[in-house]
């Protein structure tokens, strides 16, 4: 096919997808925001009589929990059998586009929801008020680094995962396989000896081996009940 062709075809599956989970997480959505609200107030009760840290060093000490903690649940999606079957879904794509960032099971994108806002309830009455757009910070990482961008930015991957970086994650190579794990920062993955660096001119393929040849139909199937029946990927 065309990349035209290519790309029309994969935007149409994403938004049919996105549709679908739209409305799963509508029915979570509700409890969520209760929960999360519940969870302030009661940092924030902790906090009673003390004075936020309205810093900078207050914003870095968040983004240092919040980005250590992603990198952990986001290893564990890779080496735990039952998160790796919900994780695996994402990670069928062969190709990115603007929308790859939101390829994932409901079930994992409703836990990952419950995960980035308790987060975000627990440590925000401690720092900065700027803590509370780490969402959006997250987000705009998600949407570059899954973006078509064939790019580490220079000295910026010493700190950042780069388009570059996160595409090896995707990465059908085996010296690929289970690097990169950070979401927004690269410090984690060198700090923990699971960052490899890719050259810009390098070519390999995306997706996960046991998927090649299947229609993005038969993909979303077969990824949505794999989680509860238990299908192995023997490269993992």
């Amino acid at each position: 096919d065309s990349w035209c062709a290519t790309h029309a075809k994969e935007y149409f599956f994403y938004y049919s997808y996105l549709a679908f989970t739209s409305s799963v997480l509508q029915l979570s959505a509700q409890l969520i925001d209760s929960a999360t609200n519940a969870l302030a107030e009661t940092a924030g009760r902790m906090r009673a009589g003390t004075h936020s840290v309205e810093t900078a060093l207050g914003f870095v000490a968040f983004m240092a929990v919040a980005s250590h903690t992603n990198y952990w649940v986001h290893r564990f999606s890779h080496t735990i059998p039952f998160l790796w079957r919900l994780h695996k879904f994402h990670h069928t794509q062969t190709a990115f586009t603007g929308l790859s960032n939101y390829r994932a099971h409901p079930l994992e994108t409703v836990l990952g929801g419950y995960v980035t806002a308790l987060l975000i309830a627990l440590l925000c009455p401690f720092t900065t008020p700027w803590a509370k757009h780490y969402g959006y910070f997250i987000f705009g990482m998600g949407v570059l680094t899954h973006s078509e961008l064939k790019t580490n930015f220079g000295w910026l991957e010493k700190v950042f995962i780069t388009p570059l970086a996160h595409r090896a994650h995707h990465s059908l190579e085996p010296r690929h396989i289970d690097r990169n794990f950070g979401f927004s920062f690269s410090v984690w993955d060198r700090l923990y000896g699971t960052y490899v660096h890719v050259d810009p001119q390098e070519e390999f393929g995306l997706g996960v081996a046991e998927y090649a040849g299947l229609t993005p139909l038969q993909t979303a199937a077969r990824s949505l009940r794999e989680p509860f029946v238990g299908i192995n990927d023997p490269t993992r």
